[in-house]
């Protein structure tokens, strides 16, 4: 039986929240709030604060939040049950009486750990002995040093019933150690016998760093590679990360998170420097997974294989995470070579390489898009009618109507690009292998560099902005050589003569030889595309209409370098059609 709601809300009304926390740090009085140094990470300036109206506290720095009963089990690394006895007691209040029943669940429970904890210890001394010598020979072949095996634990099960005659000898009984997921049984029910015979172990830890299962990866030939304990008391798979509470404090540091497919990943990067690294535990990551990794990031990193089963478990979580996506929260992508894993770049020495897969992960949206691009065929109408339906059957999944409406706009604008570039690609065709249609010539139209001689036309026009947008002006991507020698030729004669009409910075441009370029920009073929930059505009709508086609620019510019890293990594998983869509993106 739960304890009721009701109990709970006069127990967190009669403790003052902030009398809890200081007791474990100096807090300061800051209006209605009190802060201080977050218990939970490693801070020089305050970042975590206390509001005993509302009951709670957050810390900006690391995003831990709660009320007094979950910094309770937090900071004594405390079960909820264990937390609310305490404050209990604290507070002079008499438990309920489900609280008994409770506190039962709590002993069978604390059993389990103490079980585990024994068989842990037990395992990680057979890997010491001669009888490990196999697991550590593997061991030293995949480079694993001794410190990080003491740190995960890791430990060998030996044949022949040994943990259950040695957990027997030490006063545990059969059932509890059923309980605990270490014993399996024949069909009838009437033998049992070890669940973990002759294999490499992992523990598995829950929030608080209690050994809570186990995971096995056989050394010999047979199936399955790796068994995990069955689902207990204790262990739910589901809701449980591996390493999750040695990655906690890292990742709050680095802001960072690696996801990955297995543990041997997780302890190789571990090893290797990079800390905030996890793994689900045999399955697709889970919501409930999810949510823990937006504990500690908005953005986790996932890190799978770069084989099909690899690519698969990333769509499918690309999938299952629409429901819940929020806004400001989500997940991005780091894609491995083909038949590459963590573990196998870093032995190979491409930890370098790794790192700057991590720094290059692309974001959900892209994923989502390149999957369904690939699976799709664009040939006919009814072709990019499906493909359409499905991305937009997608989008529908996400829950947040604003975050929605963002992936639907987003979708919307890749779509229509693509569809016009396989039209006029089919036109094209039709029209080369027809000779009585001949091709007519496409007109030399290009929006980047118009847009640039719209820029250059407003600062010809108004040189009053040049000084205003000295920088914006600089860090202009040009794309011809002529408006770069213009552009320098601007900034010369500016620098010289700062408050320069219209009339003498282009009387001077004409002397230097720029005629025929100021005749190709201040004409209406310009100012067509953009009347704001005529001469006779007011200063307000020339700065506000300069500085959108600026931003317009830039952010072009941001999408086709990141088309150009996306063609580049993905280059031998993508369809023709999509390489050449993002080859004319680059370069026309």
């Amino acid at each position: 039986m739960a304890i009721s709601s009701e109990f709970l809300d006069q127990l967190k009304a009669r403790i003052q929240l902030s009398t809890v926390i200081g007791a474990r740090i100096k807090l300061k009085r800051k209006g209605r709030y009190m802060s201080g140094l977050c218990p939970f990470h490693n801070e020089k300036t305050p970042s975590f604060t206390v509001n005993d109206a509302q009951g709670s506290y957050h810390c900006f720095g690391c995003g831990s939040h709660g009320d007094v009963i979950a910094f309770t089990q937090l900071s004594e690394n405390m079960t909820f049950i264990e937390a609310v006895g305490k404050l209990a007691a604290f507070a002079g209040m008499s438990l309920p009486p489900s609280f008994s029943e409770s506190k039962e669940s709590l002993q069978k429970s604390l059993d389990i750990y103490e079980v585990l904890e024994e068989t842990a210890s037990f395992f990680q001394s057979i890997l010491r002995s001669n009888q490990g010598q196999e697991a550590q020979k593997y061991l030293d072949q995949r480079g694993i040093q001794s410190e990080t095996c003491e740190c995960f634990r890791l430990g060998f099960s030996p044949e022949e019933n040994g943990l259950k005659k040695y957990l027997l000898g030490r006063g545990y009984s059969e059932k509890q150690l059923l309980a605990a997921g270490l014993l399996s049984q024949n069909e009838e029910k009437s033998v049992t016998y070890d669940r973990f015979r002759h294999r490499l172990m992992f523990p598995i830890w829950d929030r608080q760093g209690r050994v809570i299962a186990f995971g096995g990866r056989i050394l010999k030939k047979g199936e399955p590679k790796y068994l995990n304990s069955p689902e207990t008391d204790v262990f739910h798979k589901g809701s449980l990360l591996y390493a999750y509470h040695l990655a906690r404090r890292p990742a709050q540091q680095a802001q960072r998170l690696i996801v990955c497919e297995g543990y041997m990943d997780v302890i190789a990067l571990h090893q290797a420097g990079i800390k905030y690294s996890v793994a689900p535990l045999g399955t697709a990551l889970t919501e409930e997974q999810i949510s823990l990794l937006w504990n500690l990031t908005p953005s986790p990193i996932l890190c799978f294989d770069g084989d099909a089963p690899g690519k698969k478990a990333a769509l499918r979580t690309a999938e299952r995470v629409l429901p819940i996506l929020k806004s400001g929260y989500s997940l991005r992508y780091a894609h491995l070579p083909e038949g590459e894993d963590p573990d196998s770049l870093i032995q190979r020495g491409g930890l370098k390489k790794l790192e700057d897969t991590f720094e290059n992960s692309i974001p959900l949206a892209d994923v989502l898009w390149y999957q369904t691009f690939n699976a799709a065929s664009l040939k006919t109408p009814e072709d990019r009618a499906k493909f359409e339906k499905t991305l937009m059957k997608l989008v529908q999944e996400i829950k947040d109507p604003i975050l929605r409406n963002n992936y639907r706009d987003t979708f919307k604008t890749r779509l229509f690009e693509s569809f016009r570039f396989y039209k006029n690609a089919a036109r094209e065709k039709k029209g080369a292998n027809n000779p009585v249609l001949p091709v007519q010539a496409k007109p030399n139209f290009d929006p980047v560099h118009i847009q640039q001689k719209i820029l250059f036309a407003g600062l010809l026009n108004h040189p009053q902005l040049i000084e205003e947008y000295y920088e914006p002006f600089l860090d202009l991507d040009i794309t011809s050589e002529k408006l770069r020698r213009l552009r320098d030729q601007i900034i010369l004669k500016i620098n010289e003569t700062p408050a320069l009409d219209s009339g003498l910075l282009q009387h001077h441009l004409h002397n230097e030889g720029f005629t025929d370029l100021l005749d190709d920009i201040l004409n209406e073929d310009v100012y067509k595309h953009a009347s704001f930059v005529r001469p006779e505009t007011d200063n307000e709508s020339i700065r506000q209409g300069w500085l959108e086609v600026w931003d317009h620019l830039q952010n072009l510019k941001k999408m086709a370098d990141h088309a150009k890293n996306m063609d580049e990594r993905f280059q031998h998983h993508l369809s023709p059609l999509l390489k050449a869509m993002m080859r004319r993106v680059l370069y026309n």
